[in-house]
């Protein structure tokens, strides 16, 4: 039986940890990306990550995993940012984040602003066009109305005189 505190707590993780445990931990840590989270929940969720592995979080190691798995956007407004250690990246970090998001909110109203103007009119479009257009008969309904006329018939006893000497399709057309 082991008689002090950090005897115990070793021969206890020898049995009940499994060998690839420290192996995993470290993996997630390498691997650990900010994504949808916000920069507090990725931020704490790096801490917990550090602690287990037995990382020191004031080290470059810290600083630079933090760095590394924070979203582009945030990543190229901290480049311009002065920072030494782990601890000084933290609030510029939240500020950052607050940044991106307001930039982010005053796209999408523009662009939901750009949507409901297209929107409105492509709705309205159509019944100003419509509107605006007179209904005419076409040239092909006019041609076909002309060549249906029939000549008018001529009174008993008026002459045909040269008008029917000729024997042209026009010749029958007679003008007012």
């Amino acid at each position: 039986m082991p008689q002090t505190w950090n005897a115990l707590k070793q021969r206890m993780k020898s049995h009940f940890v499994p060998p690839y445990y420290q192996r995993d931990l470290h993996l997630k840590l390498q691997t650990l990306k900010q994504r949808d989270k916000g920069v507090e929940a990725y931020y704490q969720e790096l801490l917990i990550g550090l602690a287990r592995c037995g990382v020191n979080k004031d080290d470059a190691d810290a600083s630079a995993r933090f760095f590394d798995g924070l979203n582009h956007n945030i990543q190229n407004i901290l480049d311009y940012k002065e920072w030494r250690n782990f601890s000084q990246l933290y609030h510029p970090t939240i500020k950052t984040e607050r940044e991106v998001q307001g930039r982010k909110q005053h796209q999408s109203f523009r662009s939901n602003n750009a949507r409901i103007f297209q929107l409105r009119s492509k709705l309205e479009t159509p019944k100003i066009f419509i509107a605006l257009q007179p209904s005419r008969p076409t040239f092909s309904s006019r041609v076909s109305k002309l060549s249906n006329v029939q000549p008018p018939q001529l009174k008993k006893g008026a002459t045909q005189g040269a008008s029917t000497s000729s024997s042209s399709p026009s010749a029958k057309i007679i003008c007012h």
